[in-house]
C-alpha cells in the first residue's frame, strides 16, 4: 500500500513540483493550497504524514500544527522558508516531527518522509542508534543514549503504551499511535 502524503503549500509551482516528484517515488499525494483545507484533509484521516508550510495565506502553519496536535499524532514535517534556529525550535515545541528549510532537495524530503514512515514498528539496535545519532560507538555504562530517549519520551507525551518502547537486550522500537 502506498504511503499517503498531504502536501500543504501555497506556492502552486512548488506544490505541483513536489507532488509530481513524490508520486514518482511511490507516494500517494493529496494537496492543499491553504491551512484551512490542509487541516480539514489531515483531520479527515486522509493521509499518513503531512508536509506543512508555515507561511500560508489564511492561517499560519504553526496554528495548523497546534490544531492537529490537539486531535492527532499524525507525523508532520515543516517545510518552510523560515529556517533560522528560533523558527526551528518553535516548530519542534509546537509538535513538528521534522523541519526542512526551503529550498530543499526533493530527494532529502523523500528520505525524511521514509525515515518517519518506514522504521515505525521495527527494532533499532542501541549500537546502531548510537552511531547514527551521536556519531560514536556505544560504550559500557554509557547512559547518553538512554537520556536522549528519556527526553524524547517526555516531549512525545505520556501515551499508553509509550510511542518509544524499549526492547530489552536489543534497542528501541517506535510505535505509530492510532489515529
Amino acid at each position: 500500500m502506498q504511503n499517503r502524503v498531504l502536501l500543504v503549500e501555497d506556492d502552486d509551482e512548488l506544490r505541483e513540483l513536489l507532488a509530481q516528484y513524490l508520486t514518482t517515488q511511490g507516494f500517494s499525494v493529496r494537496e492543499a493550497a491553504n491551512g484551512h483545507d490542509g487541516l480539514a484533509l489531515a483531520l479527515a484521516h486522509d493521509c499518513d504524514i503531512v508536509v506543512l508550510d508555515i507561511m500560508l495565506p489564511d492561517i499560519n502553519g504553526l496554528d495548523v500544527l497546534r490544531e492537529l496536535r490537539a486531535e492527532t499524532h499524525l507525523p508532520v514535517i515543516l517545510l518552510t522558508a523560515r529556517g533560522d534556529e528560533t523558527d526551528r525550535i518553535v516548530g519542534f515545541e509546537v509538535g513538528a516531527d521534522d523541519y526542512i528549510p526551503k529550498p530543499c532537495n526533493p530527494r532529502e524530503l523523500v528520505a525524511r518522509l521514509q525515515a518517519l514512515l518506514a522504521h515505525a514498528g521495527s527494532v533499532v539496535r542501541k549500537t546502531d542508534l548510537m552511531q547514527w545519532a551521536l556519531g560514536r560507538r556505544l560504550e559500557a555504562y554509557d547512559r547518553t543514549l538512554d537520556m536522549h530517549i528519556s527526553n524524547l519520551r517526555k516531549k512525545l507525551g505520556n501515551d499508553d503504551p509509550p510511542r518509544i518502547e524499549t526492547v530489552r537486550g536489543l534497542g528501541y522500537s517506535y510505535r505509530v499511535p492510532a489515529q
